[in-house]
C-alpha cells in the first residue's frame, strides 16, 4: 500500500514567479502574513523550483 501525498491549492491561478515562498502573496503587497505551513511571515524569496514551476504554470493557462 502506497502513501498518498495531499496536493493544497492556495492559489486559484498561479502566483507571479516573485511571490512569497511560503504563501504566493506578491512580495509588493506582502506585509506579515499568515501561512499554516510556518504560521506569521514576512515575505520570503521563492526558490529556483517555485519560480520555474510558476513560469510553466502560467505560461500552460494562456
Amino acid at each position: 500500500m502506497t502513501a498518498l501525498n495531499p496536493t493544497y491549492v492556495r492559489n486559484a491561478t498561479a502566483p507571479s514567479p516573485n511571490a512569497c515562498r511560503w504563501c504566493g502573496r506578491d512580495d509588493r503587497r506582502h506585509s506579515i502574513e499568515w501561512a499554516k505551513s510556518v504560521g506569521y511571515h514576512s515575505w520570503a524569496e521563492p526558490t529556483l523550483a517555485q519560480r520555474r514551476a510558476r513560469m510553466l504554470a502560467r505560461r500552460s493557462r494562456q
